[in-house]
C-alpha cells in the first residue's frame, strides 16, 4: 500500500495505523497516551495529523492507513492544536517539576518545552491529592496523573488488570480503587515504565539510607550489581563496557558507607550453594520453580496461579543471601544492608 507522508512516498502495511507507518518511515509524531503493542486510546490528542480530504485533523495512533492517503504530520495549525491540548493537560497537572521524581525524564515536560507551552494558560487544576504508599515498592501520586491510561494498558498486558479508571467526568481518576496492598499487584514495575509523568514511581528509600549512615552505631553495607555500575557509567558518559565499581565504591565510602560489595562476585557462591542445593531437592523428587531472581515472579504465581504455590521452592533471593552472609561475618554489629540492582 502506497501512502504519502509530508510529500514523501511511504509503503504502508494493510491495517496499520498512521503512527505505526510514520515511525517505520522515521517520521516523528508526538504522543502521550500511546503504548506500543496495546490498543490505541486516542485520549491525549497530541498525535493529531492532517489527512487530505478529511475536514479536521485525526489522531495518528488510531487512524488506519488507506491507499494513496496523503498525510501531513507537522504544520503551523497542528503545532497550535498540540500546544492547546498540552496546555489543557497541564491545567490539571501539578507542575512542580523540581520536586518530581521524573524531573528531566518526564515526557509531558519534554513536549511542553518542544511546543513552547504556557503551562498556566488555563490556570492551576484542582485534581484531588490522593497518594498511595501502601506497598514497599510502588507509590502513586494522583496530582501527577494526566489520565493517559498507559498504566492500565501495561497492567492488562501483564495479565493482571489491577489498575483502572474510577468515577467519571471531572472526578475521573486512574488508580486501584482500593489500597494497592489490597489488590493483586505483584510489583512487576511495568506501570512505572509506562507512565509518562511522575504519577507512578518506585518507592524511594534514600532517606532510610542517609539515616543509617548518620547513625554511628550501625554498619552500612551497600551491594552493587555489575549492571548498575554499567548503567550509572553510561549516565555520566562512560563507555558501556567499562566497569565503574571502583569509582562508585570511592564515592559511597566518601559519603559514609562502611562497606561496598560487588554482588557479581557473590553470584558463583550463590549458584554453588543455594541453587545447587535446590537442584538436588528437585532431583530427589521435590517439585519446584526457581523464581529466586525476581520477587515479582513469585508474587505473580502466588496471586494468579495459587494452585502452583506449593510447587515454589523456599529460596532466599541473592540479595537476602548476601545480607545474611554479611551479618554472619559481623555478628557484633548492627548491619544496615542496601542492595542496588
Amino acid at each position: 500500500m502506497i501512502i504519502s507522508i509530508n510529500g514523501e512516498t511511504v509503503t504502508a502495511r494493510e491495517g496499520e495505523t498512521i503512527l505505526d507507518a510514520a515511525r517505520r518511515a522515521g517520521v516523528y509524531i508526538p504522543t502521550l497516551c500511546h503504548l506500543k503493542g496495546t490498543r490505541p486510546l486516542s485520549v491525549c490528542r497530541v498525535c493529531l495529523v492532517e489527512v487530505a480530504g478529511q475536514p479536521r485533523p485525526v489522531p495518528a495512533c488510531s487512524t488506519t492507513v488507506s491507499e494513496e492517503m496523503e498525510i501531513i504530520t507537522d504544520s503551523e495549525h497542528l503545532r497550535a492544536l498540540r500546544r492547546k491540548n498540552l496546555e489543557l493537560i497541564c491545567s490539571d497537572h501539578r507542575m512542580e517539576c523540581s520536586e518530581c521524581s521524573r524531573d528531566a525524564g518526564c515526557e509531558l515536560r519534554e513536549l511542553c518545552r518542544e511546543y513552547e507551552v504556557d503551562e498556566r494558560a488555563f490556570g492551576i487544576g484542582e485534581r484531588a491529592a490522593m497518594t498511595d504508599e501502601s506497598t514497599p515498592y510502588l507509590v502513586r501520586d494522583n496530582t501527577k496523573c494526566i489520565l493517559c491510561r498507559r498504566c492500565i494498558a501495561a497492567c492488562a498486558r501483564q495479565g493482571l488488570g489491577v489498575i483502572f479508571a474510577n468515577r467519571r467526568a471531572k472526578e475521573t481518576n486512574v488508580g486501584f480503587g482500593v489500597k494497592l496492598s489490597e489488590t493483586g499487584c505483584v510489583g512487576c514495575g511495568q506501570c512505572i515504565m509506562a507512565c509518562p509523568t511522575g504519577a507512578l514511581r518506585e518507592k524511594d528509600d534514600t532517606k532510610a539510607v542517609w539515616k543509617a549512615i548518620y547513625d554511628k552505631d550501625r554498619t552500612v553495607v551497600v551491594s552493587l550489581a555489575p549492571e548498575t555500575c554499567f548503567s550509572i557509567g553510561r549516565m555520566f558518559g562512560e563507555a558501556g563496557e567499562r566497569n565503574n565499581l571502583g569509582k562508585l565504591c570511592s564515592i559511597l565510602r566518601r559519603i559514609g558507607v562502611d562497606m561496598v560489595l560487588d554482588s557479581g562476585t557473590f553470584a558463583p557462591e550463590y549458584e554453588r550453594t543455594v541453587l545447587a542445593g535446590a537442584a538436588v531437592r528437585v532431583k530427589n523428587g521435590e517439585r519446584g520453580l526457581l523464581s529466586h531472581a525476581c520477587p515479582a515472579a513469585r508474587r505473580f504465581i502466588e496471586t494468579l496461579v495459587p494452585e502452583h504455590k506449593s510447587a515454589l521452592l523456599e529460596l532466599p533471593f541473592p540479595a537476602e543471601a548476601l545480607a545474611e552472609r554479611v551479618r554472619e561475618k559481623l555478628p557484633d554489629r548492627e548491619v544496615f544492608f542496601a542492595s542496588v540492582s
